[in-house]
Order: structure tokens, then sequence, then C-alpha cells
């Protein structure tokens, strides 16, 4: 089981980077900031389960043996608590920033399971890709920032079962600001952050600075939409503008 599940996510893998979704970055639209708003923050399932993923060409032999040459790995990897970094990263900057433009704020740190997500009822880009109406009505906030993780976690480029490359942490994710009434996009970024580890990676057992490149990846990963979203000119004249990311 082990092994299929392996062979999934690098199949996985290997279609995100080969032909990710053409969905654009939206600023904010500025009526998002004309009154007073509920503003809920949630988060799509996947960060809680960080995977190993594997670019290139493999055989089923080759995942085999690169999956029992990574092992070790793969369970420090399993580790990681992404929790913390999605705190900080997340959940507090936008409190804070919502809280500054008079937005009453709701965090639901619950992820949401992909699995139950249905189809947006009308499939384009000026709506999310998702149905996340029923957060209305289980809560009654006008809008959500949600954010959705399409890759997390260690990725490392093979030719067969052999390496061609160092591994990075890898975060590939979207954060969507959704009308609650109609599904509608009123601000939407995709990001893809790679981060070397600092110094020797290559470390067992606890292989510290890779986990923490992982980690890292994350962090800039949602500092990159956080400073899309609220260094753009649509809140350029709100007094508690944000500095960006410094970490």
């Amino acid at each position: 089981m082990k092994f299929y599940n392996t062979k999934i996510i690098c199949l996985v893998f290997m279609i995100f980077i080969s032909g990710c979704s053409t969905r654009e970055n939206v600023p904010i639209s500025q009526t998002f900031f004309a009154k007073p708003s509920k503003v809920m923050i949630a988060q799509i399932s996947g960060f809680e389960k960080p995977g190993f993923y594997r670019r290139g060409q493999q055989g089923i032999v080759d995942f085999v043996i690169s999956d029992l040459m990574t092992t070790t790995l793969q369970e420090e990897l399993s580790k990681i608590n992404s929790q913390d970094v999605l705190e900080n990263y997340y959940y507090k900057m936008y409190s804070t920033i919502l809280t500054s433009c008079s937005c009453k704020e709701t965090a639901y740190k619950h992820p949401i399971s992909k699995e139950t997500l249905q189809s947006s009822p009308i499939e384009d880009e000026q709506h999310a890709p998702y149905d996340f109406r029923f957060l209305k009505k289980n809560n009654g906030s006008e809008y959500a920032f949600i954010v959705e993780p399409h890759v997390f976690g260690i990725s490392r480029p093979y030719y067969g079962f052999i390496p061609t490359g160092s591994p990075v942490g890898y975060a590939h994710l979207s954060i969507y600001l959704v009308n609650l009434s109609d599904n509608s996009i009123l601000g939407e970024y995709t990001t893809i952050v790679e981060e070397k580890a600092a110094g020797e990676w290559d470390a067992p057992p606890q292989y510290s600075s890779l986990m923490k490149a992982c980690k890292d990846a994350l962090a800039k990963a949602l500092s990159n939409a956080y400073i899309f979203f609220f260094r753009d000119d649509n809140v350029k004249n709100n007094s508690h503008a944000v500095q960006g990311y410094s970490g």
C-alpha cells in the first residue's frame, strides 16, 4: 500500500509541474474594503501530511528503490507540524490586517476536506474552483479567505532511481478571497516556492536543515500571497498597510 500511494503522489506531482492551472492572479477587489464585513479565514486539507515528491522519469522498479532509499527522510517529514506555520503566517497575519480594516474575522482552523468539496456551480475564472457557499450557511460569514495546498513537502529530481540534484522544500498553494453569497472571486493568488536547505542537508536521522527548508518554503509562499493582496493599490490608503515579509 505504501508503494502504491507513493506512485500516485509522484504521478500527481508530475502532472502539477507539467500542466498547472491556468487561473490568473487577481488583486483584491476594491468592493471588499468598501464596508466592514464578516470574514472567515480557513484552509483546505493537505498541509497536515507533507509529501516526498520525485520529479523526472521513473519506472515502477525505480519508484520502489527510491522509496526504500528515502525511508528515514520520509519518516522525519511526516513529523513536520505545518500548523504552526499556518498560524503565524496565515491566521495571525490575516486576522490583524482584517481587524485593521474594521472587518469582523473568524478563524476556522479545522481543515476542510478536499474530498468533500463540490465543484463550483459556475466554472470560470470569475468564480472559485470549489463551491464554498456552505461556509456562509454554517457560519454566517459574508466572505472567506481560503488557502488550498496543491503540493507541499520536499521535492527532488530523479532519473530512474538515481537522484540528479539535492532535495528542496517545496510549497505550491493558492489563496482565494470568495464572496460566499455567489461563490465569486474577489481576490486570488497562486505561488510556487522552492527553498534550499542551509548548509548540509544530508544529515540523518533528523535532516534538520531540510525539514526547516520545507517549513520555510510554506512560510514564504504564504507571505508572498499576503504581500500580493495587501500591498496592492487597493489598500494603499489604509493607514495599517503592511510592510511585507521580513523573515
